[in-house]
């Protein structure tokens, strides 16, 4: 009896977990507000793996026809929030008169919905992103 009990209790930590775990394919939409405070949705989708606490993979956006795939990194906080930071561009489509930001993202899970809702700001080579929100709901495979 004990030992089932002590099964059981290893059990649930593991779902536990699973349940808070980004691992697997995200899609949905990332909003930039610009100078004239509109709000432009453009599609955006992560592909994640976690351990542990660590989390890899790469976010697409797409701006029109035109997409950059980006590495990530992240952490899932303390707190159960995630944090994740575009690395690099790992390829794109070059456009004339605008570039890709590297964001970082700071997301809370909607564990009923499977949606990950967040903020994000970044960066280009010509200085600072305009800031935006990101809101992804997770596959099924």
């Amino acid at each position: 009896m004990k030992g089932a009990l002590v099964l059981l209790m290893l059990v649930s930590k593991f779902l536990v977990a699973q349940t808070n775990s980004v691992e697997g394919n995200w899609l949905g939409a990332a909003s930039k507000i610009d100078e004239q405070g509109d709000t432009i949705w453009h599609k955006y989708s992560l592909q994640l793996t976690q351990t542990g606490a660590k989390i890899s993979g790469t976010a697409t956006v797409w701006f029109g026809e035109h997409r950059a795939t980006m590495a990530c990194k992240g952490v899932q906080e303390k707190d159960g929030s995630f944090s994740i930071r575009e690395t690099k561009i790992l390829k794109q489509t070059k456009m004339p008169e605008y570039e890709f930001c590297l964001k970082t993202l700071i997301f809370g899970m909607d564990e009923a919905r499977q949606t990950l809702v967040g903020f994000w700001e970044g960066i280009s080579r010509s200085g600072r992103c305009d800031p935006g929100y990101v809101l992804v709901r997770r596959q099924q495979e």
